[in-house]
């Protein structure tokens, strides 16, 4: 063969073309630039023809030269009889030099999102088949076998998404990159580097409980979240991204915001995160609910974990509370103010008590330690001003719930005097909304006069 790869012996065939009329051959093998270039052999006396017929090759078989102590180059093989009559040569290459191969892990660590990278180099002979492996112990996991583009899989390096060979995501762990380089010789050389795999997300350790059960406005979640994932002998894997905020479980709705860091304790490796939520962006795309602690995280590796507890929640509540008031029994004492809320958890606001006045004159007030009842009654003084055509009571009443939002209850009526005349008669303008009553003083009729009201 005219290369030869490997260090040890070059093996030689020859045969002598019409050699129908020899009897005998002695031969010497020559290497130009051996130190011990000659080898002989012992004569060959005859053949026999093959079926009857005179064969035209004499095959002298094999003989192997020890190149042991040979540098590379170019050598050139003769083969001579001892007469001089016979003899060829041929000129072959001796490449004794095995691929060397250097691995340097750029990724050390790696995800299915963002894969262990391993930059590979060969020296000393140009590899035919390059082929990685990835081992866990001293089992194969994961192999690829490159014999096409071999230059170009070296520019790119070696990629592992940490998965083994049927697809399946490899368990959080330290690994092995063996590459191994093959050259036209069938000479080897490999190289192996550790590598690991993570594709844990950051786990949020603990939510914290809301600041409040029940609001209107914003509210702060915080959380402790385990801010790196170790894997001994390499460097951990960085939290990059925390969102926080709320999940609904009446239907499939979160709202998040980006946290911020606001302690951090080095020996267990947590970090605390706060995030503010506002009620109205929740309740402007859901409306008023209870919802519960959520949050996603990032790390370096893109692993997105997604968190949520429904033992930690908080209810918005956005809807205004109703309130009314109904005045009755007026023009005489008492008289009495109903007021009427939508909830039990509506309450007076403590700055605003109740006051009922007549004509700016304070007839009521009354003073609240608790809170307001779903129907509330107030008796008070609802007779007339004296020598005044018109006597308008107002009540007002500020409420506030359990989440904050007030409303403001009023109500007003008006009793007004009129004259009867002589005939006992009133002429009265009216909407069909007014309630009357007959009170004639005793100056205008006797017991028993009659009139038309």
């Amino acid at each position: 063969d005219d290369r030869f790869g490997d260090i040890g012996d070059v093996e030689v065939e020859w045969s002598v073309e019409d050699a129908f009329n020899v009897d005998g051959l002695e031969y010497t093998l020559e290497l130009d630039d051996a130190e011990e270039p000659v080898v002989d052999a012992e004569p060959i006396d005859g053949f026999d023809p093959e079926d009857g017929e005179q064969t035209d090759t004499l095959d002298l078989g094999e003989e192997e030269l020890d190149v042991d102590d040979l540098d590379d180059g170019e050598y050139t093989l003769t083969i001579e009889s001892d007469d001089g009559s016979l003899s060829d040569s041929v000129s072959f290459e001796l490449d004794a030099a095995v691929p060397v191969v250097e691995l340097t892990a750029t990724q050390p660590v790696g995800s299915t999102e963002v894969p262990v990278q391993v930059d590979t180099e060969v020296t000393q002979s140009q590899p035919e088949v390059l082929t990685a492996e990835v081992l866990d112990g001293d089992d194969v996991i994961f192999s690829a076998t490159e014999e096409d583009d071999i230059q170009g899989k070296l520019d790119d390096g070696f990629s592992w998404p940490t998965v083994d060979n049927d697809g399946n995501v490899v368990a959080d762990s330290e690994y092995t990159v063996r590459v191994t380089a093959e050259d036209e010789f069938g000479d080897t050389g490999s190289d192996t580097v550790p590598v690991a795999a993570d594709n844990t997300a950051p786990e949020v350790v603990e939510f914290i409980e809301f600041d409040t059960d029940v609001t209107n406005n914003e509210v702060t979640l915080t959380a402790d979240v385990e801010s790196a994932t170790e894997i001994e002998g390499f460097e951990n894997t960085q939290l990059d991204t925390i969102q926080m905020g709320v999940s609904a479980d009446f239907t499939s709705f979160t709202e998040t915001e980006f946290a911020d860091s606001v302690a951090f304790d080095e020996d267990d490796n947590i970090e605390t995160f706060e995030a503010t939520i506002d009620a109205e962006d929740v309740t402007g795309q859901v409306g008023d609910g209870e919802f519960n602690a959520f949050a996603t995280t990032t790390d370096e590796l893109d692993n997105e974990g997604v968190f949520e507890d429904d033992g930690v929640t908080v209810e918005f509540d956005t809807t205004i509370p109703d309130v009314s008031i109904a005045l009755s029994d007026l023009g005489g004492e008492p008289a009495t103010a109903t007021v009427t809320t939508d909830g039990e958890d509506v309450q007076i606001v403590e700055e605003n008590d109740i006051t009922i006045e007549a004509n700016d004159e304070t007839r009521a007030v009354r003073d609240f330690d608790a809170g307001l009842a779903e129907e509330l009654e107030i008796e008070f003084d609802g007779t007339p001003l004296v020598n005044e055509d018109e006597t308008t009571f107002e009540v007002t009443v500020d409420v506030e719930d359990e989440a904050g939002n007030q409303d403001t209850g009023t109500a007003d009526a008006t009793i007004a005097g009129f004259d009867i005349d002589e005939d006992l008669t009133a002429d009265v303008e009216t909407g069909l909304d007014s309630n009357f009553e007959l009170n004639p003083t005793d100056e205008v009729a006797e017991p028993g006069d009659e009139g038309d009201l």
